[in-house]
């Protein structure tokens, strides 16, 4: 990369000192002589910084090179940026700061995000003190392609250097925190709270973001329970499911527990729900592959189905006002999704992916569709997003996805979808993108979405992160990112 920079310039020194009387072989040769100098005199050095840029770029982001020198994986793209006076160097280090990364010999490579239609980068407010440092003395780097949609924050303006890029408005951080508790004191009455659970840690956590973070730990709970495999709330209350002892606890206000629920037998308990209009209670055991059916009176015991080992996501589901309700579940092993009614108390409609060649990842339903996020069973093509329709059991429509995508919501008419990187939503009818959001690469294996009781905002759940990312949903803009200290394996909007 640097050697072809070099030869340029040669080549521009070249055509300069030539003089009118010097012929067409004569220049011809000027060139080709400077041309073997530079192959002497640097390529070695040059190659082996080049083969180290690649290898640093591969470790450290898990993308290529492109030909102008900006780091891609899939439809992720890194800005580089370099030092206006380069820094000699025969070695190089790095450091991946906030998802940003610093080499050595001053040169960052920076996450292109999107911002509405266009693509830019972060404005300089939101840069940690180490990048900003380095980016004052940088620009980018000139043989950058630039995309007819590429604008930069007016505050990083010097980084065109010559390059014809338009300009934008700047962001500040303080600007955007300042959004943020305005919404939060308007929609969610100053207040958010949260639970969260970590499976490394085994910490029940309790977070309350208003103007400042609370966060306490639930000692006594976190010590009772095994192993979370649920966190749910049902009108007012708040349940707990513990794998290991086969036991759901329900937490009271004042955040001591009691005993809701204990199987008869340790079967494991992987997910817990209650029906729609409160009268029934189901349960999905992990150590046998059941679905236990309990009326919520007395907790008595209704029914035992046998279903497909792999079996997850309870969730409910209100077909129309004139049919029963369901309760849903998916398998991975027979790649299906199973529709129990509530009020024959047996599966009563199957919806298989497994001829479509798909396995099923997560699944939402909404406008008398299942959505389902899928991967290409045989040949791995990516990830797809299915509609398959509840009556007919039949392929609907679907739309691939770009992206990595691990969970889904659905919520007030449209799709949500959250992934590495990328969040966005979908009209459920037309199967369109309506708008797309980078998340960032400090919002690691985003698995759950939940929303705010008023829909103001989503909460995204990392399992590979110990930030929660806030997001609202009117402006689709990441307004915070919050550290709770741990992971959020599991996590509860109160």
């Amino acid at each position: 990369m640097e050697l072809r920079r070099r030869f340029l310039r040669m080549f521009m020194i070249c055509v300069k000192s030539r003089s009118d009387t010097d012929s067409i072989m004569i220049q011809m040769s000027k060139f080709l002589i400077l041309i073997l100098i530079g192959l002497l005199c640097f390529a070695p050095a040059s190659a082996a910084i080049d083969t180290q840029i690649a290898t640093i770029v591969k470790q450290e982001l898990g993308a290529e090179l492109r030909v102008d020198g900006l780091a891609q994986q899939g439809s992720k793209l890194w800005m580089l940026l370099v030092p206006s006076q380069a820094k000699a160097t025969e070695s190089l280090s790095s450091k991946l700061i906030n998802g940003d990364l610093l080499l050595s010999n001053g040169w960052i490579y920076t996450p292109i995000i999107s911002k509405g239609n266009s693509l830019t980068i972060k404005s300089y407010d939101f840069y940690p003190q180490e990048i900003k440092n380095n980016i004052l003395s940088s620009i980018i780097i000139p043989e950058f392609i630039i995309p007819a949609n590429f604008v930069l924050p007016r505050d990083l303006a010097m980084l065109a250097g010559h390059l014809p890029i338009g300009l934008a408005d700047v962001e500040l951080a303080s600007d955007r925190e300042a959004e943020f508790k305005r919404r939060l004191k308007e929609d969610e009455a100053n207040t958010l709270k949260l639970l969260s659970y970590d499976y490394s840690s085994g910490k029940i956590k309790s977070i309350e973001l208003k103007d400042t973070i609370s966060i306490t730990n639930l000692e006594k709970l976190s010590k009772q329970v095994s192993l979370v495999t649920a966190l749910k709330k049902f009108k007012k209350d708040i349940y707990v499911a513990d794998h290991n002892n086969a036991v759901i606890y329900k937490i009271n206000a004042d955040e001591s527990f009691e005993e809701y629920f204990r199987l008869p037998k340790n079967l494991g308990i992987k997910d817990f729900n209650f029906s729609l209009d409160g009268t029934l209670f189901y349960v999905l055991t992990a150590k046998e592959p059941k679905l236990l059916i309990y009326k919520v009176d007395g907790l008595k015991p209704v029914k035992e189905l046998d279903i497909s080992s792999g079996a997850f996501g309870l969730t409910n589901l209100n077909a129309s006002d004139s049919e029963a309700d369901y309760i849903v579940f998916a398998s991975k092993s027979s790649a299906e999704l199973d529709l129990v009614s509530t009020f024959e108390h047996r599966i009563s409609s199957r919806i298989s992916v497994a001829d479509l060649g798909l396995m099923p990842e997560v699944f939402a339903v909404a406008a008398g569709d299942i959505f389902i996020i899928t991967q290409d069973r045989i040949k791995d093509t990516g990830a797809k997003l299915v509609a398959m329709d509840i009556v007919s059991a039949k392929l609907d429509k679907f739309i691939d996805l770009d992206f990595e995508p691990m969970a889904i919501m659905s919520y007030a008419g449209s799709i949500y979808v959250a992934g590495n990187s990328k969040f966005v939503r979908i009209n459920p009818v037309t199967m369109l993108i309506e708008s797309s959001l980078d998340l960032g690469t400090d919002l690691v294996d985003p698995r759950a979405i939940h929303i705010t009781k008023t829909g103001a905002f989503a909460l995204i759940a990392c399992s590979g992160a110990d930030n929660i990312g806030i997001i609202d949903l009117k402006a689709m803009q990441l307004v915070k990112k919050v550290n709770i200290g741990s992971k959020a394996n599991h996590l509860l909007v109160l």
